[in-house]
């Protein structure tokens, strides 16, 4: 049992005094040590919990053991405390007491100092724990909820957005301007634009400060973001260069906030381990399907409620990312595991987001979800000018399109999470590509039932499959792509690469709406045709995307081993 004085033991007890099995120290646990002056030879130690609260020491004689503390702490989260206190914050069932094998009392200070700074190191890191701990699911939980809720002001905003625009953009361009196309889809992009642009910045930062901080930051950009599109959709006609101009600078705002996304995954990743990435990225997916469903709803109750205050969309979204703020401020731990090469220091690293497209394991994972981005922000853009010419849709009707949109995306995430125990995220990708591919090229077919002047029951009898078709579809890739990214990856880049990932599918945001909206306004034909067409082009990808498995390189966080159901061929 003898080793090296500068191995770490741990041994743990829980609040019924069984001791744990003595195990090795790692970097991912807690330490409850403050080492002191005396050196017990011959015992082990370890600390029991009872349900009020209180901690007790108990020992026992283990030959070829010492510990090194005289004066025991626990530490919590939030600073030291005293074994024998009370504290709500140390409800614990298990704690930990870290002994140094073998250490010799008798002088070696060297030793004794270097198990102090080890200790020390540890504890500006105690909120970090292995995947899987009660903290981590605590934690991805917690990242659920706040997603969910900065997504409920995104829904607010997003459906009303072209028509708010069209009614500023009409008094300073005329109504038949051809231009009014491009400058809609330069505002619908420009909440992308500031994505592809942060998204990596972003991550590489909370890779090396932390995800917490980041996710703040984010959440409060949100507030005062959303808070800007009040303030302009309340401005009247004849201030509409000022109303745009806000409307611009919300919009930019929001998607500088939002590129934290690529954060969120981050805290998933750090929270789940890699056989499980898939069931992590697709509550991801979830909140953002129920978020996107249960927002527009609540556009559509607050204008019915309020008709004539428009601005109040903005004020109601700009509360929920309030709250989200408040939420994450008070419960959200650290989840960014300690150690590992730092990330570059660059805000705009061009460098880093050239080796990742390069990368054979993560390169033609990351152009799917580019082109399935691209696609979709195509359709997502296009759609409310669908319903108003096609459908023939008034503008608050597009909250319950919208909504079922997100229904469809929450449902097909939960049900992502059973399937993902037995489908690889290869064939999941796949399906997807097909199914998305189907219905947004079937729209182009509503489109031509409007000029054949067919009923409009029979429009929607082909419309609403379509949109199913096209939203399960997309449903079924992000969760895929954002997991084999993830695994892919070593797990201090973690913010860096799904950053990248994040940023190429801003930009296919960007390119998408566009695209898609001048298209739209040469041919409504044009925009799904074409957007079949780009989601088909994915499909030869998958073989290559099979082959990265085999090229994954050295420090990936689980298809290397095959750990998870992706990692064959």
């Amino acid at each position: 049992m003898t080793q090296a004085a500068t191995t770490f033991w741990k041994v743990g007890g829980t609040k019924d005094e069984s001791p744990l099995p003595l195990e090795r120290a790692s970097s991912m646990d807690r330490r409850i040590a403050s080492p002191g002056s005396s050196v017990r030879p011959g015992c082990l130690t370890w600390a029991n919990k009872s349900p009020s609260g209180m901690v007790s020491i108990s020992k026992t004689s283990q030959p070829g053991l010492r510990f090194c503390c005289s004066v025991l702490m626990f530490f919590p989260g939030n600073g030291f405390l005293p074994l024998n206190m009370r504290s709500g914050q140390s409800a614990r069932k298990r704690i930990r007491l870290y002994l140094q094998n073998d250490y010799d009392g008798a002088g070696n200070q060297k030793e004794l100092l270097n198990f102090m700074a080890a200790l020390s190191d540890a504890n500006r890191s105690t909120t970090t724990s292995e995947p899987g701990s009660g903290d981590q699911k605590a934690a991805r939980l917690l990242m659920f909820v706040i997603v969910f809720i900065d997504l409920l002001g995104f829904g607010i905003v997003l459906p009303l957005l072209p028509a708010y625009a069209d009614r500023y953009l009409d008094p300073l361009l005329g109504k038949d301007n051809h231009l009014t196309g491009l400058v809609l889809g330069l505002l619908m992009s420009s909440f992308s634009l500031m994505q592809f642009l942060f998204a990596p910045a972003w991550g590489r930062l909370s890779d090396r400060i932390g995800r917490r901080p980041v996710l703040l930051v984010g959440l409060a950009g949100s507030v005062v973001a959303y808070a800007l599109f009040g303030i302009a959709s309340d401005l009247p006609g004849d201030q509409a260069a000022l109303a745009l101009a806000l409307l611009f600078a919300s919009r930019a705002g929001a998607g500088i906030a939002g590129a934290t996304i690529s954060t969120a995954q981050a805290v998933i990743a750090d929270c789940t381990p890699p056989e499980k990435r898939k069931l992590g990225m697709a509550l991801i997916g979830a909140a953002f399907g129920i978020g996107f469903t249960f927002g527009p709803i609540m556009g559509f109750l607050a204008l019915l409620m309020f008709p004539l205050q428009l601005g109040i969309t903005g004020w109601l979204a700009s509360t929920l990312s309030l709250l989200a703020f408040v939420l994450a401020m008070v419960r959200l731990p650290e989840t960014r595991k300690p150690g590992g090469s730092p990330s570059s220091r660059k805000l705009f690293d061009g460098a880093a987001f050239a080796k990742v497209l390069r990368d054979p394991a993560l390169g033609p994972v990351v152009l799917v979800s580019f082109l399935a981005t691209l696609g979709f922000g195509g359709f997502e853009s296009t759609l409310a000018l669908l319903n108003k010419d096609v459908m023939g849709l008034i503008e608050k009707y597009n909250f319950l399109v919208f909504a079922s949109i997100g229904l469809v995306l929450a449902f097909t995430n939960g049900a992502y999470r059973g399937l993902a125990k037995r489908v690889p995220e290869e064939k999941a990708m796949g399906l997807g590509i097909v199914l998305m591919g189907l219905g947004v090229a079937l729209l182009a077919l509503v489109v031509g039932m409007d000029r054949a002047e067919q009923s409009w029951g029979l429009k929607m009898a082909v419309l609403a499959p379509s949109l199913v078709l096209a939203v399960v579809g997309y449903a079924l890739l992000t969760p895929s792509v954002q997991s084999l990214v993830s695994r892919r990856t070593d797990e201090h880049r973690q913010g860096e690469v799904l950053g990248v990932n994040q940023s190429c599918s801003a930009l296919a945001r960007i390119l998408g709406p566009l695209a898609a909206l001048s298209l739209y306004k040469l041919d409504p034909l044009l925009p799904f045709l074409l957007g079949g067409g780009v989601v088909f082009c994915m499909l030869p990808l998958m073989p290559s995307i099979r082959r990265g498995a085999q090229l994954v390189p050295h420090g990936a966080t689980g298809e290397k081993t095959g750990a998870g159901h992706g990692g064959g061929t």
